[in-house]
């Protein structure tokens, strides 16, 4: 089904951003900010794929809050790790410019820890709801 290799491919993306980002700072010219917006695309690409699994349209953007509420209009109960995410929202683009452009404050690693946590968490919850499995004991 065109549907389930989609979802996958959505999923594939999603992993591949989050390796990225729990990759960590393996040299000086790592930046913190990079892993987090790393971090923010897995957890956006994993909500998406979860999305499209539901047969739910969703609009091109970067804001998790928002694609958080279209799954709740499905009925979708958003665990609470999963709702935090939203958090990971701010990384999606001023992230990825210097300051002279946005007005952001540089990440720390206690941020980005958190961020690939929430990231971690919402990659797995997507792949138990695809996957038709229960989540209960992860959160």
């Amino acid at each position: 089904m065109k549907n389930e290799r989609l979802i996958e491919e959505w999923l594939s993306y999603a992993a591949s951003d989050f390796a990225l980002a729990n990759k960590g700072k393996f040299s000086k010219e790592v930046r913190y900010d990079s892993l987090c917006y790393h971090a923010q695309q897995a957890a956006e690409k994993a909500i998406k794929a979860v999305l499209i699994f539901y047969r739910k349209p969703f609009p091109k953007t970067h804001n998790i809050g928002h694609l958080l509420k279209l799954l709740k209009e499905k009925g979708i109960v958003v665990p609470k790790i999963v709702e935090k995410s939203q958090l990971l929202t701010e990384y999606a683009v001023d992230s990825c410019y210097p300051d002279d452009f946005f007005e952001s404050e540089k990440v720390n690693k206690k941020e980005y820890e958190q961020a690939v946590k929430i990231a971690d968490k919402v990659l797995k919850w997507a792949k138990l709801v695809i996957r038709q499995k229960p989540f209960n004991k992860l959160f």
